[in-house]
């Protein structure tokens, strides 16, 4: 069978998805900040962001896949965990917390709240993976698991005013650092690099 040759686009070599699914996430993040600090609590609120989860369930997964594929294994863990834990566990459980009280039925919580805080805790674990990388990409996964960490462990009442704004703002971090390095990612194939910092520790 003939091999075809490789298309590529001008400027753009092995593309990767990474970049706009970082992008993704960072707009993702920015919501459950809002939420966080005390606006947008409602029911209304709740039901949107539900199904804006499960459709960055989809997201998620197929990036996932994508990293595992071509051997990346820590982005391709991460996204497959966040499509489990932010898609279907978050997703499923804001909806069912719009929608229980207008169906007489009473809501758990208990179930988001056990799945955010074993993802936040594996995201903390895998930290060492990226000790070498760049600040902003340590930032990135530090904000993510203390964010998802305080949510999860706030869901089980432990200190949830001061938990919940703990993972606000840890959210914050770790969405604006995506974003950033998001940006990044595309303007490299340009031949314009921005920095995202020296690593913490050295090799």
């Amino acid at each position: 069978m003939e091999e075809k040759d490789e298309i590529r686009v001008k400027g753009i070599y092995n593309a990767d998805v990474g970049p706009g699914m970082s992008v993704a996430y960072g707009l993702l993040c920015l919501p459950f900040w809002v939420n966080a600090m005390g606006w947008g609590n409602t029911a209304g609120f709740a039901l949107s962001m539900g199904m804006i989860q499960i459709g960055y369930f989809i997201m998620y997964m197929v990036c996932g896949m994508y990293f595992l594929k071509i051997g990346n294994l820590v982005s391709g863990g991460i996204y497959v965990v966040f499509a489990a834990a932010f898609g279907l566990f978050g997703g499923i459980g804001n909806i069912s917390s719009a929608l229980c009280p207008i169906l007489g039925i009473e809501y758990d919580p208990m179930l988001v709240s056990v799945c955010f805080t074993a993802a936040g805790l594996y995201l903390l674990a895998i930290l060492p993976c990226v000790r070498y990388a760049s600040k902003l990409d340590f930032l990135n996964l530090l904000g993510a698991g203390v964010g998802v960490t305080a949510f999860g462990l706030a869901g089980f009442g432990i200190l949830p005013a001061v938990l919940s704004k703990v993972g606000g703002w840890g959210i914050l971090l770790s969405g604006l650092t995506s974003y950033y390095l998001g940006i990044a990612g595309h303007l490299k194939t340009a031949g314009i690099r921005l920095s995202g910092g020296k690593p913490f520790f050295k090799e």
